[in-house]
């Protein structure tokens, strides 16, 4: 069976020798971007969107910028930096298209609502407004059918208690609260400021804002099913030395996994 695609060779400073691909189902090429006599080059894309009509929206991390292109790889626009429009971002890590006007991006530990034109809208905060503080590490933004944004933040820190009520208020009576635990609360002290969170924290903050049911994800890759039997354990009994008047539902994530609320 022929199958089409769209190839993109995203060219830095090395030069592309050659591409062997293997595979027992037949391609097409259709076309490359960048064709050889536009004057634009990406510099390690972290994230791709394409909105309603096709248009394809490239976070173009090394060059700390968004790239607007027709589904044909034309470019239309960009923004983020100075050799584009708007305000500067610095290092962009995500980005989701909810219509034809909206575009979310997260960059340096905030989240950005653009127009499609690449307009600033707002800036977000963990609180839900516009004020100027930081999440504490934004990176996947996804937006839903109903226009909800998502967005990841990977490695929250307890400190002070006025930090606590603010992430206890933005969770609060959620059914379902999916957290980052990739670490044990012994490898976070080891590994702070690594980007991501620990299941001690996702427990405390789970109880303190009244959620229902609490999953643990983005386990490390080299941990065995073993340790994660451990970590589910561990936490189940710590949530129920912690019990604060309702009952916690503690899980690991898993493949295929389905939650009903």
């Amino acid at each position: 069976m022929k199958k089409t695609f769209l190839l993109a060779l995203l060219f830095g400073a090395s030069i592309l020798s050659s591409v062997i691909v293997h595979a027992a189902e037949e391609y097409e090429f259709v076309t490359m971007w960048p064709k050889l006599d536009q004057p634009w080059y990406f510099k390690t894309p972290e994230g791709i969107a394409v909105d309603a009509a096709g248009n394809v929206y490239v976070v173009d991390c090394g060059n700390r910028c968004i790239k607007k292109f027709s589904s044909d790889g034309e470019l239309i626009t960009r923004w983020g930096d100075a050799g584009g429009k708007g305000r500067e971002m610095g290092e962009i890590r995500g980005i989701a298209v909810a219509d034809l006007e909206t575009v979310y991006v997260t960059a340096e530990n905030n989240i950005y609502k653009f127009t499609s034109k690449g307009e600033f809208v707002a800036k977000w905060t963990m609180e839900g407004g516009a004020v100027e503080k930081d999440y504490a590490a934004a990176d996947g933004v996804a937006v839903d059918s109903l226009g909800n944004v998502y967005a990841t933040d990977v490695e929250l820190q307890m400190f002070e208690a006025d930090v606590v009520d603010r992430y206890a208020d933005f969770f609060a009576d959620a059914d379902v609260l999916i957290f980052d635990s990739q670490y044990t609360l012994e490898e976070t002290v080891i590994k702070e400021d690594w980007g991501h969170s620990n299941n001690v924290i996702g427990i405390e903050l789970s109880q303190e804002a009244g959620v229902k049911h609490l999953v643990l994800f983005h386990q490390d890759p080299t941990v065995r099913d073993e340790a994660l039997d451990k970590l589910l354990k561990d936490s189940r009994k710590l949530a129920s030395l912690l019990h604060k008047g309702g009952s916690i539902e503690v899980s690991v994530a898993r493949d295929g996994m389905v939650i009903e609320v």
